[in-house]
This record gives structure tokens, C-alpha cells and sequence, in this order.
């Protein structure tokens, strides 16, 4: 059914809502305010997330008095059973708190209270009805890469002794960059590397096939490149064991699911048989030598430049080379 120009405007405006508390939570911090991070953060997610409920309101008058209006999901939707069961256990737990009013706000140093997760509830389910293109999911993915390295950017910036900030703790050690906390780093950098990867890919898979690509699809997988190795040395100078398992088990989830897409696209393109498997698998140990080869030699390149840049006392070049292992 088509929609009305009105349903469609509060479309835009609910996009700009959710790419909007994609970006704003995870960078601000107020340096003058009590607490500096969680209840700035949160205070804005709030205020994004009741603005966009006004929105998906007037959305949804419009929607149902011109008999247009789609849900766009059921309970039988990935994670929307589990999400009303949470919505039902956190009210009902409000309800019967000792303290309800600081199980409704959170408390004065985080404000992780049951306002807090119906704004995150509220920005969910307002995506998951919301996002029905691919170039919709494009943007989001973009921006949680882009945004993601002025994060990285300023871990680096605190390792190296270059913040100008005057933090009570010791931010050089354990970077806490924008969230204040070197394991919230690391758990949101984790969450953008894998985004960053599949677009390396992408990019690759670009030059290599596409016939019209050119110096922009190259300078595409260079930047991502670039990212990916900021957001692995960030993940790495926050000394955060939990999040670095996290990283070490979702590399080796992805790169599993990606040997698995090449082997069915191999087959499809060649079915394997009996006298082509010894060549293949001979080609398949070679190319796999020649990668750990390549390997060392682009992570032996990044120490070296890293320890022209940065020195030999700092920890940069050892990071540099691990991202290019890593790579």
C-alpha cells in the first residue's frame, strides 16, 4: 500500500532518529557535567528515543485513519518475543521494587534504570519496523564504522600521552577513550570490527570482479583497511581480556562462515572430484603458505614504520604488527 506524504516524513525523521543515537550516544561525554559519561549519554538516548515514539505516533494516526498501516513485524519475529518478555519483567520488577523510583530512573552514576532500557527498547523496535531496504542498512553499517573511528582514534591519542584532558585515572595504561572505560571500549569496537571487515571485503571483491572499477574502489578498501587497523590496536590498548576473547571467537566465527561461502561458490562454479582434489588441495596449501608469508611481511613492515614514528619505547609498532597479521 502506498503511503501518505506525512507517514513518509515521519519515516525520514525516525531514520535520522535511530542513525542519530547511533552516533551522538557513543561519542558524547561532557567533561563539565557530574558523572561525564553514562548519564550524558543516556539523558540523550532518552531524549532520542521518546522523540522518535512521538514520531512512530503520529506515524501510526496517520497510518491507521487512512487504513494503511503495516506493523511490519509479529511475535513470531527473530527477538521480539524475547524483547516483550524483558519489557513485561522490567515493569513488573519496577513495580515491586523496594525503591521504585530508582528502578524507573537508574541510579545517580549510570542511570541504568527501566526508562533507560524502554528507550532501548523503543529505538529496536522502531528499526526493526523502520528498516525495510538494503540501502537503509547500508547507511546504519556506515555509520557505525565511521563513527567508530574518531573512538579508536582518540584511544591511540591517550596510549601515546597526547590527550589534553586531565582524567582522574590513568588513561594511558588502559585506554578509556570516549566511554570512560576501557572494557565499554573494547565491547563497542568489537561490534564495529566485523562491519568494517565485510566491507574490505566488499571492496575487494569490487576490484577484483567488476570491470568498471577504478582509483575510488581502491581508495575505499584502503580507508576501510585503515579503520579496521585503528579499531584493532584501540581493542588492544585497552588490555580488556573479556572483549579480546570476544574478538579472537567472532574472527574465527567469521572467517569459519567465510571459508564456508568460498568452498560452496568453488563448487558451484567446479564441482570437486576425485582426480581434481589432489591439485586443488595443493593449490589450497600453497596459497595458504604464501598468505602466512605475506603476513609476516606486512607485519614486519608495520613494526618497522611504527617504530620510525613512534619510537622504540612505544607500544604502537607491536599494535601495527598485529593488525597486519591480524589482516
Amino acid at each position: 500500500m502506498n503511503s501518505t506524504k506525512l507517514s513518509l516524513f515521519c519515516d525520514k525523521v525516525l531514520e535520522m532518529g535511530w542513525l542519530l543515537a547511533v552516533i551522538i550516544t557513543p561519542l558524547l561525554f561532557n567533561v563539565y557535567s557530574s558523572r561525564v559519561f553514562e548519564p550524558d549519554k543516556l539523558t540523550t538516548l532518552r531524549t532520542v528515543a521518546l522523540i522518535m515514539a512521538a514520531v512512530w505516533i503520529v506515524k501510526y494516526i496517520e497510518e491507521r485513519t487512512h487504513g494503511k498501516y503495516d506493523p511490519g513485524f509479529t511475535w513470531r519475529t527473530p527477538l521480539v518475543l524475547p524483547t516483550l518478555l524483558t519489557t513485561v519483567i522490567y515493569v513488573l520488577s519496577t513495580i515491586l521494587s523496594v525503591t521504585p523510583r530508582v528502578s524507573l530512573f537508574g541510579s545517580y552514576q549510570r542511570l541504568q534504570g527501566t526508562y533507560t532500557t524502554l528507550a532501548y527498547i523503543v529505538v529496536f523496535l522502531i528499526i526493526l519496523q523502520g528498516m525495510r531496504t538494503r540501502e537503509q542498512l547500508d547507511r546504519l553499517i556506515t555509520v557505525v564504522i565511521i563513527n567508530s573511528l574518531p573512538i579508536a582514534l582518540y584511544g591511540l591519542i591517550q596510549h601515546n600521552k597526547l590527550d589534553p584532558l586531565p582524567w582522574g585515572g590513568d588513561v594511558t595504561r588502559r585506554v578509556a577513550s570516549n566511554m570512560g572505560n576501557a572494557i565499554f571500549v573494547a565491547a563497542y569496537l568489537i561490534m564495529a570490527v566485523f562491519p568494517t571487515l565485510s566491507r574490505i571485503v566488499a571492496a575487494f571483491r569490487s576490484i577484483l570482479h567488476d570491470e568498471d572499477s577504478g582509483a575510488a574502489d581502491v581508495f575505499r578498501a584502503a580507508a576501510y583497511i585503515f579503520i579496521f587497523l585503528v579499531q584493532v590496536i584501540a581493542i588492544w590498548y585497552t588490555k580488556s581480556r573479556g572483549p579480546m576473547v570476544g574478538l579472537l571467537a567472532g574472527i574465527g566465527i567469521w572467517s569459519f562462515l567465510g571459508i564456508l561461502s568460498i568452498q560452496r561458490a568453488a563448487i558451484r562454479e567446479r564441482p570437486v572430484t576425485p582426480a581434481t582434489l589432489p591439485k586443488d588441495l595443493g593449490r589450497g596449501v600453497l596459497f595458504g603458505l604464501g598468505s602466512l608469508g605475506a603476513a609476516v611481511v606486512v607485519g614486519g613492515l608495520l613494526y618497522q614504520i611504527g617504530k620510525m614514528i613512534a619510537g622504540a619505547d612505544s607500544s604502537v609498532p607491536e599494535g601495527l604488527a598485529a593488525g597486519g597479521l591480524l589482516l
